[in-house]
């Protein structure tokens, strides 16, 4: 079930050997709890900037609004908890983005091209 938010699709680099991710998984690593995939690779997560599909992905997945994930990663980087996403402007970014970063994570909407990444199941 790739489709699993609505119309979302978590996307990751090819070289990633995970094809299924949990939803506690998904919100692990777009909170900075875990960085590294199972084989030792480091994440590299990426949000979208706005719009209705990073307001999906954040309600959806992670159970919180833009606010509270914008306040979220405030409080995690003023501690020193952690270091947040990196941001993109566009579906096409995110795709150009995670196609060509070892380990990188993101998600789109499921009608995007993502010929170069691969999709993650939601289980």
């Amino acid at each position: 079930m790739t489709a699993q938010a609505g119309n979302l699709i978590v996307i990751a680099n090819k070289g990633v050997s995970e094809s299924s991710l949990s939803r506690v998984d998904v919100q692990n690593i777009f909170l900075g709890k875990t960085v590294l995939w199972p084989d030792g690779k480091k994440m590299n997560p990426a949000v979208l900037k706005s719009g209705a599909v990073h307001e999906s992905f954040l309600n959806e997945l992670l159970g919180k609004n833009a606010g509270q994930f914008d306040t979220f990663w405030k409080q995690a980087v003023f501690t020193g908890k952690g270091r947040p996403p990196k941001v993109v402007g566009s579906e096409a970014e995110m795709v150009q983005y995670v196609g060509a970063t070892d380990g990188a994570v993101g998600y789109i909407n499921a009608d995007t091209a993502h010929a170069e990444v691969k999709a993650i199941t939601i289980k």
